[in-house]
């Protein structure tokens, strides 16, 4: 029933895969993830990091849950 937060930097890990030799795609919108994985999965000679943006906006995240608390069950 408790929520933290804290405000992380914007790391474009797609730029950091680039700078490393990598190839770095970045997608903001769903319908460009198959278009991600094509382009990744084209270059055989390096590996491919495809960094996915979500949401920062609480409202519309998930709740999280304590997977180590054990339910009980009814």
């Amino acid at each position: 029933g408790e929520y933290a937060s804290c405000d992380l930097s914007d790391v474009s890990y797609a730029e950091m895969a680039k700078a490393f030799g990598c190839r770095g795609v970045r997608v903001t919108d769903p319908a460009d993830l198959d278009r991600a994985f094509q382009e990744a999965l084209a270059y055989k000679d390096t590996s491919s990091i495809i960094e996915v943006m979500v949401t920062t906006d609480p409202a519309k995240m998930l709740p999280g849950e304590d997977n180590r608390i054990k339910k009980k069950k009814a």
